[in-house]
């Protein structure tokens, strides 16, 4: 969906062996992360950077976050909103930017991780 934040998709969970289930609390910050995240994103399109969220997913301490935008100006943009307290800044414990890939059209994808800590 463009210019937006689409709703998480809900898989059946497969649990491996030695995996954990997702906490309670997986889905409450997944809730917090795709309010955040659409406020970020409408308030950068009305600046005129476009920048995609094609998925949310939350584990215990994790969340991650893909995303595409046209060119890296945008993925800049999104970058520096990420670092306000409407961002994740003060919620989150740790982020971190996966590498960046560039397709031959100039598209840019990456993923952003969101590290919290638990007792």
């Amino acid at each position: 969906m463009s210019g937006g934040v689409p709703a998480p998709a809900r898989r059946p969970h497969r649990r491996r062996r030695g995996a954990t289930r997702p906490l309670p609390g997986a889905v409450d910050q997944e809730r917090e992360l795709t309010l955040r995240l659409e406020r970020l994103i409408g308030e950068l399109a009305g600046r005129g950077a476009r920048v995609d969220i094609d998925g949310i997913e939350c584990r215990r301490t994790l969340c991650k976050v893909a995303v595409h935008a046209p060119d890296s100006a945008a993925l800049g943009k999104l970058y520096g909103a990420l670092e306000t307290p409407d961002g994740l800044y003060g919620w989150a414990d740790a982020v971190l930017l996966s590498a960046v890939d560039t397709g031959p059209d100039g598209q840019v994808t990456t993923s952003v991780l969101a590290m919290f800590e638990r007792d």
